[in-house]
């Protein structure tokens, strides 16, 4: 008798439409691809730096701190001695410093004044 019972209760179920188990569509969804417009180094410190003087360095995107994987470079790398993201210059002549935060990077030309 049981069997019968479940036997009627599927076949009555059967006609029906299935279940619509989708989620509406997230509208706070950005279709616009993700990334930087702009970005750019923020250095503080002296306009023109001289030995002696150091560069705190930030990469922007947008305007906002990237934070992650950060590497910071000089070349030639003897212009400048480095701890995190300070750069204090210890010789005198031209230089490139580059910044990057994972996918990102930026390169500057500069000048070290005796």
């Amino acid at each position: 008798m049981r069997t019968l019972i479940l036997l009627a209760a599927l076949t009555a179920c059967g006609d029906k439409e299935p279940l619509d188990t989708a989620t509406a569509a997230d509208d706070s969804r950005d279709d616009e691809p993700q990334g930087c417009g702009v970005v750019e180094l923020d250095v503080q410190g002296p306009a023109e730096p001289r030995v002696g003087d150091s560069w705190t360095v930030w990469l922007r995107c947008d305007g906002a701190t990237m934070l992650g994987a950060t590497v910071l470079r000089f070349e030639p790398p003897t212009i400048a001695t480095l701890e995190d993201n300070v750069a204090t210059f210890v010789e005198a002549g031209d230089a490139t410093m580059t910044m990057q935060v994972g996918a990102y990077r930026e390169s500057l030309s500069l000048t070290v004044s005796p």
